[in-house]
């Protein structure tokens, strides 16, 4: 009998630990009441951001006569992307020449002020040369200045050397108001780089290019993958530099063109959403490939 109850309160002692650990393993899943804030305000946030998007591609794939009284309506809703064949070949702004003229713009200017970025950032971050921190300070003032002004300046100087309406104008002014940030961003990263590892190649007998090619860029690759990334994204989505310095039509970038979508006399809001889909889903796939260096690029220079 004793070996029966011990059996018994063995039993109910086990039962009573399971069902305490259960409810510790609930308590601790669910949040506190300041996390629980949180949460909804980060969930009502990318409402704000998701629910027009998601209006944008149900607009793009439907008829304009379903969309007229709202996107939201879903009975007897008609999929087609006509409105796509429409826009990649619209008369007076097709958005295939569109985006490769875009193309033809962003992939130069990512690359170029990526190079010459670390190219100009390594030396801020490890030499010592005269006006150095007066330089990195004019550098963060060119900033701080609006795009207009740089459209002033830049507007007769590419006028009066033949570069204006052209995409290497268009390149090169990109490159100067991006050089700017870049040089500070990776400049924070490089402050990271430890000294042994230049050292130690020194002693070696590699020379300062040496140095740069096989040590520094390797290193740097998450910041420079985070900085091709915020550049492409700026470069491809900028309206105001090409609508000041690029006039001809058939030089028209994806930018431009999605205003002339709409029509003279009546717009066509699912051929302008068919066009802004377009034209938005190219940095969204840059960013989705190449997440994971950006985060790491990102994290650390603000951290460093």
């Amino acid at each position: 009998m004793d070996e029966q109850h011990s059996i018994a309160d063995s039993a109910t002692k086990t039962a009573s630990n399971d069902e305490q650990g259960l409810r510790t393993r609930i308590e601790r899943a669910l949040p506190t009441l300041p996390r629980a804030g949180r949460y909804a305000i980060a969930i009502a946030l990318a409402l704000l951001w998701v629910v027009p998007l998601i209006g944008m591609v149900m607009a793009s794939v439907r008829p304009l006569s379903e969309i007229i009284d709202g996107w939201w309506h879903l009975r007897g809703m008609t999929i087609t992307f006509e409105n796509y064949r429409e826009a990649w070949s619209f008369s007076s702004a097709p958005m295939g020449r569109a985006m490769l003229n875009t193309f033809v713009v962003t992939v130069p200017s990512v690359l170029v002020v990526t190079l010459l970025g670390a190219m100009a950032a390594y030396p801020f971050s490890r030499f010592e040369f005269p006006l150095r921190k007066t330089l990195f300070f004019v550098m963060i003032m060119v900033m701080a200045a609006p795009p207009e002004l740089v459209a002033m300046g830049n507007y007769n100087t590419l006028r009066s050397i033949g570069l204006f309406d052209t995409y290497l104008g268009l390149i090169l002014v990109h490159v100067g108001w991006g050089m700017g940030w870049v040089v500070m961003f990776l400049r924070n990263y490089l402050l990271g780089l430890p000294d042994e590892l230049e050292e130690a190649a020194r002693v070696d007998g590699a020379s300062r290019y040496q140095i740069f090619r096989t040590i520094v860029l390797p290193y740097a690759s998450p910041a420079l993958v985070s900085v091709a990334v915020i550049q492409f994204t700026w470069v491809w989505n900028a309206f105001f530099f090409p609508m000041v310095f690029m006039r001809s039509s058939d030089s028209v970038l994806a930018p431009q063109a999605l205003p002339l979508l709409k029509g003279r006399l009546q717009i066509d809001w699912g051929l302008v959403a068919a066009g802004s889909v377009m034209t938005m889903i190219v940095p969204i796939l840059v960013f989705v490939f190449l997440q994971r260096y950006y985060k790491r690029g990102m994290v650390a220079a603000v951290a460093d």
